[in-house]
């Protein structure tokens, strides 16, 4: 899952990914992975090849047990790790990518 997110002064982080690294009964570990957004010698826009930060995100006990209140499985834990990192969702990528998306396959 990918979560375009907005920087802050202490994590310039654009971006985060999260896949699912184990499991166990009542829980989910997933790794967040955030990366940063920069501008090259040429002015274009380029994702950082390595994470800036990188943590793990258990969701047992409480956050276990919260999990269906009513929000998407995306949203429930995209929420746990903006909460673990102090990051706040951007929407604004997610915009440019879907016209971007349109623009192609009216091609």
């Amino acid at each position: 899952m990918t979560i375009h997110t907005k920087p802050t002064e202490k994590l310039n982080v654009s971006k985060l990914v999260l896949t699912v690294s184990g499991g166990q009964q009542f829980g989910l570990t997933f790794a967040v992975k955030g990366y940063g957004k920069y501008v090259d010698g040429e002015g274009n826009d380029v994702w950082s090849v390595d994470p800036l930060v990188s943590r793990p995100l258990n969701v047992a006990g409480d956050a276990w047990n919260n999990w269906d209140k009513g929000v998407d499985d995306e949203t429930y834990v995209g929420d746990l790790a903006l909460a673990l990192l102090g990051l706040e969702r951007d929407a604004a990528p997610a915009a440019e990518e879907s016209s971007e998306e349109e623009s192609e396959a009216s091609e």
